[in-house]
């Protein structure tokens, strides 16, 4: 796992004394919490042509399962909006127009706070 958080090490080694589902469910949830940042900076962020690319930003959690000390979510734009990968990246006639990734650099300190406050939160409460 890609360390984005720092410290995540100690939290991993607290979410393995829990049951496997439990751990998965924790992961989730604050990946989630964390691609919902993303997504609602993204959707300020997108071009605005007809506001659709905007209103059409998903999360949408892997179901690769073959790690439960992972948890893998995708912001972006939903299927009918295909061209904001486009807008995103470029093409060869039309030039990038960035709004995923600096939606992500620029949030990656609140990203982490609100995942450790969530995996923190929860690991109490199991523990209680």
């Amino acid at each position: 796992m890609a360390e984005i958080i720092e410290g995540m090490a100690d939290f991993q080694k607290k979410l393995q004394e829990l049951e496997l589902t439990v751990q998965r469910k924790l992961l989730i949830e604050a990946a989630k919490a964390g691609a919902k940042i993303v997504r609602e900076d993204a959707a300020r962020r997108a071009p605005r042509n007809t506001g659709r690319l905007s209103e059409g930003m998903t999360i949408k959690v892997s179901n690769r399962e073959s790690d439960v000390h992972e948890a893998t979510v995708e912001v972006g734009p939903d299927k009918r909006q295909f061209y904001g990968s486009f807008q995103e990246k470029g093409t060869k006639h039309h030039r990038a127009q960035p709004f995923l990734l600096p939606s992500l650099e620029a949030n990656r300190a609140r990203i982490a706070q609100v995942m450790k406050e969530i995996l923190s939160d929860a690991i109490e409460r199991v523990a209680r």
